[in-house]
C-alpha cells in the first residue's frame, strides 16, 4: 500500500498478496491519499494499482482502506459544469435547477452488453464512475431531475477508451447546457 500525506514523502507499507489484508506501520496524523498496488516481489512490475482515496488520520484513529481492482476494464473520470442554454458563457449551480438531482453517465458501445449508465449526485462537480468493460465507448453525459427528466445534455464523447486493468479515462470538465434556463 501507497500512502501519501498531502505535503511529504510517500509511506510505502508491504504486505503478502495471499493474506488479502494488511496493518500500515503506525502513520502521523494527517490527511493522506492512498492506493493498493498489486506487483511482482521486487515491485518492478505492477498488476494493478487501485484508484487512489483520500484517508483522513488528522484525528489521530484507525480507518480501513478498502481497495478493488478491475482486471478486465477500467474507469471514466469527469467534472462537469452546468450553464444556462440561452447564454453558455453563463454557470449556474445545480441548486438553481428545479428539481435538479443527478448527473448521468452513459457510455455506448457497439457490442450492447458492454453498454451501461452511472449516476451521481450533481452538486458533487466530479466523479470517477463504476468500471466499465475494456473497450471504445461513445459517452454521454446528462442532468436529471429527481423524476429523471432529462434537462441538458453535453455533446457526445466519442471514442472514448477503456483500458484494463484497472484503467483510468479523463473526460476533462464537461459543460451541460440546462434548458429553461
Amino acid at each position: 500500500m501507497i500512502s501519501t500525506p498531502l505535503t511529504g514523502t510517500p509511506v510505502i507499507d508491504l504486505f503478502d498478496c495471499s493474506a488479502d489484508m494488511g496493518t500500515t506501520a503506525e502513520l502521523p496524523a494527517a490527511m493522506y491519499t492512498a492506493r493498493v498496488a498489486i506487483t511482482n516481489a521486487t515491485m518492478s512490475q505492477a498488476f494493478s494499482t487501485s484508484l487512489a482515496q483520500p484517508i483522513d488520520l488528522s484525528d489521530a484513529t484507525n480507518k480501513p482502506l478498502a481497495a478493488s481492482f478491475v482486471t478486465d476494464g477500467g474507469y471514466f473520470q469527469l467534472a462537469w459544469k452546468l450553464v444556462k442554454m440561452s447564454d453558455p458563457a453563463t454557470e449556474v449551480p445545480c441548486s438553481a435547477v428545479s428539481d435538479m438531482s443527478r448527473i448521468k453517465v452513459l457510455a455506448s458501445n457497439p457490442d450492447p452488453s458492454l453498454s451501461a449508465s452511472t449516476s451521481f449526485p450533481c452538486d458533487g462537480g466530479s466523479t470517477v464512475t463504476s468500471a466499465f468493460i475494456a473497450g471504445t465507448y461513445t459517452v454521454t453525459i446528462s442532468a436529471l431531475t429527481n423524476l429523471f427528466a432529462n434537462k441538458g445534455s453535453a455533446p457526445a464523447l466519442t471514442g472514448q477508451v477503456v483500458t484494463a486493468p484497472d484503467g483510468l479515462t479523463d473526460l476533462g470538465t464537461v459543460t451541460i447546457p440546462i434548458s429553461g434556463l
